[in-house]
């Protein structure tokens, strides 16, 4: 290339690069303005599609409110279709738009969004005015959600604090209110918020604070519950009272603000008191029996079932009889511990570098302080006539009367300055105050109580144990014990089921039983007293030991067990001598359940606890029809309940004989003192109630089934009297005339599978 070209096309180069870059530097036409505004549109559009697409597709579809309902409480019902108790996530009973006062909508409104009438899900005046307040102030100063949004964010949301939900918030307060009518969105806020102490749902909360259903609010109840909504835990009216009367009466004045009350109203809502009536958990009986339907409703229902989905369950528990039962335990138990002296060793608050003692608190002492109740005082000072004890705001005195139990009346050998000591509150004198209150102590010793019904095996009462809290084993089903003399019922029916009569004759002479391994067994009398020749009636009447292995020999062992296997005793019985005596070890479910044969002239219901069980809509899910079959020829359980009923009038059982002829019933105790039992019946029902230490040590010398079960069997007993009185058993159970003078033996069992010789002396009734 030749070099005049070679300029001449840079020349030409720099040219067009100047004119390109004076284009560029000129003003864009108004053609190309146009273009630029409408590609930067464009863009920003697309971004805000996009971003608003992200948002509503994450937003759930409010049509699922059509089959939408929170989750509901199942309900535990006694027999008399009262609730006895709960299971749920959330405590809810849910309430319909027409048992909703008009007072308490208004109430509701006026409290957290004055103009839910009138906007579309979304309050712009609100809006705008939360906005300029946080502006001013530099912080969020209110809010602006209002209901729609509120249960928008409860339903479909979490809680978290970003743009993102809030937009979703706000785009699904649109949708319900596009979809549903405003009563129909306040109905279902009232029924999802939450209103403090495990309460959700108004429907709950008016139950749990007032005692009364919704629909009879007054118009300040409302007004105190409207109220309570923005903050449950600081307006709680329990735990505040002065806050929640506040609130309460700016709830007031907003409705009156808002038309929704009258003046005259205004003022007879504004002097109204604040009467809370909180109502206890149902979950304070049978916590044993709880626990027996909530292991049903587990084997046989989802936990969504159960926790959500308001299940119905009707059992066969008297609430009644189980208060009475629960009672009769507890104050058997320590009545017995009584006996046995004060233990001591009490809890010493100085150990742990407490000084100021008039300053210790305790949770406890913040709960109300009734009589009969059981709570733990605190020694601030000791004498040796009396002990000065701090119960929270109360003071109380221990002297020789609240003492005498321990019988020690020098106050200084029983407790210290500093000690946590149990007490028992007698009587209580708020204005001043003072407790009358004795010293308490928690029993060792555990117990079992059950309660059938005779004809249907539907149990009405059961006890497992001295304290759920304590501990959760149900000794009414889940323990075996030796029976002792309980068991030898069934070996004097094997023998008239083998032709024998209750008026034959055994010899009560010392006995000597030859054993297959070569030992000797022999049973002896308590105290080894003997009678001779005696009616088979007499001998199980006194609860004659060596009466009862004679005639289980005569009759056979196997003949015996099978006799219990019929009666529903499925657990293992040995063929030996002393089973006679009691030495099996069952549970004290399938004893009572065996002894309801003889008062049923023959019939045996397996025991049961749930009657039915619905859903919410009311179907039902499961129904128990008794199964009763028979187990044992009428003749012989008429006559062994005649002869039952002699041991309650010259027998073991003499201190149940004020409740009347009606009544029949065995004790029993076993070797060393281990256990305790008294299983008996009326014409209705058949009672067992069991006694011992979980380690099996003795019960101590003369703690006999007489002395320990029997008074916690008689009240339950007098409690059933009380509500059936015209009962009687037929003519076939009469008893036999009571010979002269009394014995009250009762037997003793040897230890399970015991070859050898069993040492009986020192056992009794």
């Amino acid at each position: 290339m030749r070099p005049a070209s070679l300029l001449s096309d840079i020349r030409t180069a720099a040219v067009e690069t100047r004119d390109t870059l004076d284009r560029w530097r000129r003003p864009p036409s108004l053609r190309a303005k146009q273009y630029l505004a409408l590609l930067a549109g464009a863009l920003v559009a697309g971004v805000l599609v996009g971003l608003g697409l992200t948002v509503w597709l994450d937003i759930p579809a409010v049509a699922r409110l059509e089959d939408y309902r929170p989750s509901v409480v199942t309900e535990v019902y006694g027999d008399d279709d009262r609730l006895i108790s709960q299971f749920y996530l959330e405590r809810r009973k849910l309430v319909a738009t027409r048992d909703m006062p008009a007072h308490l909508r208004r109430a509701v409104v006026s409290a957290e969004d004055r103009r839910f009438y009138e906007h579309a899900g979304v309050d712009w005046i609100q809006v705008a005015v939360a906005a300029w307040q946080t502006a001013r102030h530099g912080r969020v100063v209110r809010g602006a959600s209002t209901i729609t949004m509120q249960l928008s964010r409860n339903l479909f949301l979490n809680l978290d604090r970003n743009w993102s939900r809030k937009i979703r918030e706000v785009l699904l307060a649109f949708q319900i209110e596009r979809h549903y009518s405003k009563e129909h969105i306040l109905t279902l806020y009232l029924n999802r918020i939450y209103f403090g102490h495990g309460n959700y749902g108004v429907g709950a909360a008016a139950e749990y604070y007032f005692g009364k259903p919704v629909h009879d609010l007054s118009p300040a109840e409302s007004a105190l519950l409207a109220g309570i909504i923005r903050n449950p835990a600081y307006y709680s009216p329990l735990a505040h009272p002065d806050r929640a009367w506040t609130v309460r009466n700016r709830v007031l004045h907003a409705m009156r603000r808002d038309g929704n009350l009258s003046e005259r109203e205004l003022r007879a809502a504004l002097s109204e008191p604040v009467r809370l009536s909180p109502q206890p958990s149902p979950d304070g009986i049978a916590p044993y029996f709880r626990e027996m339907v909530r292991l049903h409703l587990a084997r046989h229902y989802s936990n969504r079932q159960v926790l959500t989905e308001g299940l119905k369950v009707y059992t066969t528990l008297n609430p009644e009889l189980q208060r009475c039962a629960e009672a009769a335990l507890d104050d058997g138990l320590r009545t017995y511990d009584r006996r046995h002296g004060w233990r001591g060793a009490l809890p010493n608050v100085t150990a742990a570098g407490v000084t100021d003692l008039a300053g210790y608190d305790r949770r406890e002492w913040r709960r109300p302080v009734q009589s009969g109740s059981r709570i733990t005082g605190l020694v601030l000072t000791v004498t040796n006539r009396q002990a000065d004890v701090q119960v929270g705001a109360y003071r109380a005195v221990l002297d020789a009367p609240a003492v005498a139990w321990t019988r020690r009346t020098d106050l200084r050998r029983l407790v210290r300055p500093g000690d946590l000591v149990p007490l028992r509150v007698r009587q209580v004198y708020a204005p001043a105050h003072r407790l009358v209150v004795e010293l308490d102590q928690r029993p060792e010793a555990q117990g079992a109580c059950l309660v059938l019904d005779n004809r249907t095996g539907a149990i009405k009462a059961l006890v497992g144990g001295a304290d759920w809290a304590a501990s959760q084993l149900n000794r009414a089903t889940q323990t075996r014990r030796q029976t002792g003399s309980v068991f030898k019922p069934f070996v004097y029916a094997t023998a008239l089921m083998n032709g024998l009569s209750l008026d034959d004759t055994i010899l009560d002479e010392p006995v000597t039983v030859a054993l297959p391994d070569g030992t000797e067994y022999i049973p002896r009398n308590f105290q080894d007293q003997y009678r001779g020749a005696v009616t088979l009636h007499e001998a199980l009447a006194r609860s004659l030991n060596v009466p009862a292995v004679r005639l289980g020999q005569h009759v056979g062992m196997a003949r015996v067990i099978r006799t219990a296997r019929a009666l529903g005793v499925t657990a293992p019985i040995p063929p030996y001598p002393s089973t006679a005596l009691g030495a099996a070890e069952i549970s004290l479910a399938e004893m009572v359940s065996a002894y309801t044969a003889f008062p049923t002239g023959g019939l045996r219901a397996d025991p049961y606890f749930i009657r039915r069980i619905e859903d919410f809509q009311g179907r039902v899910l499961e129904v128990h029809a008794p199964a009763v079959r028979e187990v044992m020829p009428e003749a012989v359980a008429w006559a062994l309940t005649g002869n039952m009923r002699e041991v309650i009038s010259y027998g073991t059982g003499v201190k149940a004989r004020a409740l009347g002829s009606e009544i029949a019933g065995k004790s029993g105790t076993t070797n060393r003192f281990a256990d305790a039992w008294f299983i008996g019946f009326t014409p209705g029902i058949t009672a067992g109630v069991w006694v011992g230490y979980d380690d099996n040590r003795t019960l101590g010398a003369n703690e006999t089934g007489s002395a320990v079960a029997l008074p916690v069997w008689i009240r339950i007993i007098a409690h059933h009297q009380a509500g059936h009185p015209g009962e009687r058993f037929p003519e076939a159970a009469t008893p036999h005339e009571s010979p002269d003078g009394e014995d009250l033996d009762d037997g003793a069992a040897a230890p399970p599978f015991q070859l050898a010789r069993v040492d009986e002396e020192d056992l009794g009734a």
